[in-house]
């Protein structure tokens, strides 16, 4: 037998059953106090927004102090200080870009001799005894580490008389920043030189294509300048270039060979030197009675004996051939 079709008024009486345990169950709750409010829209929607990361809400409710106890290794931080007037700032820029020049180099360091009671700005002397076995690359590079020593010794000197103006209160501005400006020079200046020993090494071991197109490029962020790259595609090109016209110009202008000229005129004629001879070495030959006979070889020994009858081969004379027993 099949299942008995349920008509509407069941469903209907279901439903009614089971709002009225809803509302029972309601009201027990209402009377003992443990309902909870019901939920509106509003908090429906929020509860649908998406949570703020744990990581980054923590790391933001951490106070100052705790910050500065966990240290700042293990975080980025730029080494970006506060900037500096814009006139100072464009005037060591050209120098450490371009260097200071000899003259206005010279005349800051004549200007701040070494004080009495502080040689030690001067370079100390290689002693005469290892300079002797240094090489001559090993002398060319003492003698660079020694001119920066003595322009650091200059920048030292510099400000020495600076602040020892201002310790016994002999305060002129417009010396004082003309000193302490001069210190600066100095020290661009050796930013320079360090920058250009730089660029020696880096193009020792480059093509001379390369060489040639970047020795010239001004100091900028790069040592070589931000349009390097350009340069040296742009030196290719022309050496390519110019490559290709010379061997055009090669294939024009070549003439052709005559017969009889050239470097194989010897083989196209046949041509055959006549025989080199050469003099023999002259030998000592002892006889028996112990004197010694000098024999000239000057003359070529005939190959076969005259003695013997022409047509019959016979060896040398004295000579003994290899099948007589």
């Amino acid at each position: 037998m099949g299942k008995r079709k349920r008509d509407s008024s069941y469903y209907k009486r279901k439903i009614r059953k089971l709002e009225k345990q809803l509302k029972k169950v309601e009201d027990d709750e209402i009377h003992s106090g443990t309902s909870t409010p019901p939920v509106t829209e509003v908090e429906v929607d929020n509860c649908t927004e998406k949570e703020p990361d744990p990581a980054i809400s923590e790391q933001e409710q951490l106070p100052e102090e705790f910050l500065l106890a966990l240290g700042t290794e293990g975080v980025e931080t730029e080494d970006i200080g506060e900037p500096i007037n814009p006139e100072l700032a464009l005037r060591w820029t050209k120098i450490m870009a371009s260097g200071l020049g000899k003259e206005a180099r010279d005349n800051i360091t004549k200007k701040y001799p070494t004080p009495q009671n502080f040689p030690s700005a001067v370079a100390p002397l290689m002693n005469a005894e290892i300079l002797a076995s240094l090489s001559e690359l090993s002398v060319k590079r003492d003698k660079r580490i020694v001119h920066r020593q003595n322009f650091t010794g200059k920048i030292m000197s510099c400000l020495g008389k600076t602040l020892t103006s201002i310790l016994k209160g002999n305060i002129n501005s417009r010396m004082l920043i003309e000193e302490i400006n001069d210190a600066a020079k100095l020290a661009a200046e050796i930013h320079y030189q360090d920058s250009s020993s730089r660029k020696f090494f880096a193009l020792a071991g480059t093509n001379k294509t390369v060489q040639e197109a970047v020795k010239n490029t001004t100091i900028d962020k790069y040592l070589f300048g931000i349009d390097c790259a350009d340069k040296i595609k742009a030196a290719q090109t022309i050496k390519k270039t110019g490559s290709i016209l010379k061997n055009l110009e090669n294939v024009t202008t070549k003439k052709p060979m005559k017969m009889g000229t050239g470097l194989n005129t010897k083989k196209q004629l046949n041509w055959k030197s006549p025989p080199q001879y050469q003099q023999p070495r002259q030998q000592n030959r002892q006889t028996r009675g112990g004197q010694h006979h000098m024999i000239s070889q000057n003359k070529r020994q005939p190959f076969f004996d005259r003695s013997h009858p022409v047509g019959r081969h016979h060896p040398p004379t004295g000579v003994r051939s290899r099948y007589h027993r």
